[in-house]
């Protein structure tokens, strides 16, 4: 059976050690996130709140700006413009989805590449293009972050991604490219997937689409990371065989409780940088 590779576990150490450097800042400063949604999307509302709550619990100021779905993008804008200049909120989170009315690049362009926290403007993916410092996105630094936590090494393996998202897939391939793994991207145009899984040390999967890696697609041994998030019968699932997956990977991680928590502490981790960051002196 495979190695259970327990996001929430990792996510509460690092969280205790997040959590003492924050304590640290408090004694003469503070810290804050600022996380901007536009409309009721009860998805995105809920993610927000969860936010909150984890960063409220570790001493972490939080500013929720919620505007109406029909916010112009002038509106919008000065809002960014006001957290940019606002010297008190250390980092920036922009919920999406955006309203359909607004141009959603001249939003994330807009903010400020030091406290764009998850990556979101074309500043940080430069950074990210050219492995030089910036913000990595969450969700695909959590993976990356949950491997290394259990000693998983990325460099010259063949890592073979399923997806190619301009949030997830896309972000995720660089990214274990800068940790000199071989990389694959797989797409709904890809020929022979489970050829190409076969060849794999690693198996990444972010497609949002449950139960597409199955047990005959993994080689024995392999680790198998499931960022999916699927609803089947009301349920929280991943793309992976789970059950099936379990009795011949080596490592696997769950859904839920894998990948999931390793986003909001990378989030974190990263409001943490912009904090030093914003505060290094000469």
């Amino acid at each position: 059976m495979a190695k259970i590779l327990d996001g929430k576990a990792l996510s509460q150490r690092l969280m205790g050690e997040y959590k003492a450097r924050i304590e640290e800042i408090n004694r003469n400063d503070s810290i804050c996130l600022a996380m901007v949604i536009a409309g009721g999307d009860p998805s995105s509302l809920q993610y927000v709140k969860a936010n909150e709550k984890k960063c409220v619990s570790i001493g972490i100021n939080v500013k929720i700006i919620q505007l109406d779905y029909d916010v112009t993008q002038e509106a919008l804008e000065k809002t960014i413009s006001e957290l940019n200049d606002d010297v008190s909120v250390n980092g920036v989170l922009i919920q999406m989805p955006l309203p359909k009315h607004i141009d959603k690049q001249r939003v994330v362009n807009l903010l400020s590449p030091d406290k764009d926290l998850d990556c979101q403007g074309d500043g940080n993916i430069v950074s990210l293009y050219n492995n030089t410092e910036g913000f990595c996105p969450c969700t695909p630094s959590g993976a990356i972050e949950l491997l290394k936590g259990y000693g998983i090494s990325l460099s010259g393996k063949n890592v073979c991604v399923l997806g190619r998202s301009s949030v997830v897939g896309k972000p995720l391939a660089l990214m274990l490219l800068n940790e000199n793994a071989t990389v694959t991207v797989c797409h709904s145009k890809t020929r022979s997937l489970k050829e190409e899984c076969l060849k794999s040390d690693i198996i990444i999967s972010c497609t949002g689409r449950a139960g597409l890696v199955t047990a005959d697609m993994v080689p024995d041994g392999a680790v198998v990371l499931d960022i999916g998030t699927n609803f089947v019968d009301g349920k929280l699932c991943g793309d992976v065989d789970f059950q099936a997956v379990e009795k011949v990977a080596g490592a696997i991680s769950p859904v839920p409780g894998g990948c999931g928590p390793m986003t909001v502490t990378m989030l974190i981790k990263n409001l943490l940088a912009a904090y030093d960051r914003q505060h290094k002196t000469e």
